[in-house]
């Protein structure tokens, strides 16, 4: 199982393909297993973005946000998710990152998981 990955959506990218735009933006989400192999794939993506601004002439800003990996006690639990409650688990207080059962089982993230998670099943399994 790849433990590294990187994720990106076109958040304003004009409203019809054949417009050369003025502006765009995108956003990205870079998460590893460690903060020391974050460096390394964040830096194959800033190169992949950096190359595409010079193919086509554009200026390319980068908006920096770090979250630390997932620090666990017990060294058969690995956290795999995407959580931004990674760093507090680097300050001296306890987290906890649980999931319970709410009638989908296809991941979260997805317009399907919105929609479970709104169900009257799911409210029964979140408050007991």
């Amino acid at each position: 199982m790849h433990t590294n990955w990187a994720s990106g959506v076109i958040i304003d990218g004009g409203a019809a393909n054949n417009v050369c735009l003025d502006f765009s933006k995108g956003s990205s989400c870079i998460q590893t297993e460690s903060e020391g192999r974050l460096e390394v794939v964040r830096e194959k993506v800033l190169t992949c973005a950096r190359r595409a601004t010079t193919a086509t002439k554009c200026e390319c800003m980068v908006d920096r946000q770090l979250y630390a990996d997932f620090r666990v006690n017990d060294t058969r639990n690995v956290f795999r998710g995407g959580a931004d409650m990674r760093n507090i688990s680097y300050v001296q207080v306890p987290s906890i990152h649980p999931t319970f059962d709410i009638g989908y089982e296809e991941g979260c993230h997805t317009d399907e998981f919105y929609e479970a998670a709104g169900t009257g099943y799911a409210l029964l399994k979140s408050v007991g």
